[in-house]
């Protein structure tokens, strides 16, 4: 069965950690029947239910997945920008190049791209050719 198991309020039980951090934490834990997952959420947040808690770390942890995938796979070092619109444009043309070599990867399986930007290398398959007329 899916959903809240516990909500509980205290102080963290390390005496090191209490001091670092007196102020009361609520521990939330969740099952996730999508993932088969029981997953614990620690937060200082004690005035929204615990639910919307477990609901708001799940979406948080889709958008650092999303975030770890863009890093992965659009070679993006660092943002040239910091307002908002500057890394959805930047974003945004990176998904565009991307799906562009991609579209083009499968239109021509004999060119290789070892680099964006870079001149694509034919190999010796003479497929190119053929499959255009």
């Amino acid at each position: 069965m899916a959903g809240l198991r516990s909500a509980q309020i205290g102080k963290p039980t390390l005496s090191k950690a209490r001091h670092a951090f007196p102020s009361l934490l609520r521990k939330v834990r969740y099952f996730d029947a999508e993932t088969e997952r029981h997953l614990v959420f620690l937060t200082n947040h004690l005035e929204i239910p615990a639910l919307t808690v477990a609901l708001i770390y799940r979406l948080r942890w889709r958008i650092e997945l999303f975030f770890r995938w863009i890093k992965g796979h659009l070679r993006i070092k660092h943002y040239y920008g910091t307002s908002p619109n500057a890394v959805k444009t930047q974003i945004w043309i990176a998904i565009t190049v991307y799906l562009m070599v991609a579209i083009l990867h499968k239109l021509f399986p004999c060119l290789h791209f070892s680099e964006i930007g870079n001149t694509p290398k034919r190999t010796n398959s003479p497929r190119l050719y053929t499959d255009l007329y």
